[in-house]
């Protein structure tokens, strides 16, 4: 028998994030990226634009008395013509620095 949650959803915002300097608000939540707007609108390079916006190291650290946790995300990859589907990003999760879980978004 499953024990139900009394889920509480808290906002993402800059006071949580970790490795990214600035936070697009979206349509569909929120961008984590690694340069700040101003910086972002000075690039002419559209490969330097997609590696900025790619959110790898970008962390959550916040402090919960919670025993489940739950991250709701719209996962991105590029596909490249001719080349094999590229790996489904991974998500971890540390408690108190130590990896308890891992998963890809489905």
């Amino acid at each position: 028998m499953t024990t139900p949650h009394n889920w509480t959803t808290t906002p993402i915002s800059t006071d949580i994030l970790r490795g990214a300097l600035d936070l697009e608000q979206t349509e569909r939540g929120v961008l984590p990226h690694r340069l700040p707007a101003q910086a972002r609108r000075q690039i002419t390079d559209g490969q330097l634009a997609m590696a900025e916006s790619q959110p790898s190291g970008v962390r959550l650290a916040f402090r919960t008395r919670a025993t489940a946790v739950e991250l709701d995300v719209v996962a991105t990859k590029r596909v490249y013509v001719g080349a094999p589907p590229r790996p489904d990003g991974v998500y971890e999760l540390l408690v108190d620095g130590h990896l308890v879980d891992r998963a890809s978004a489905s």
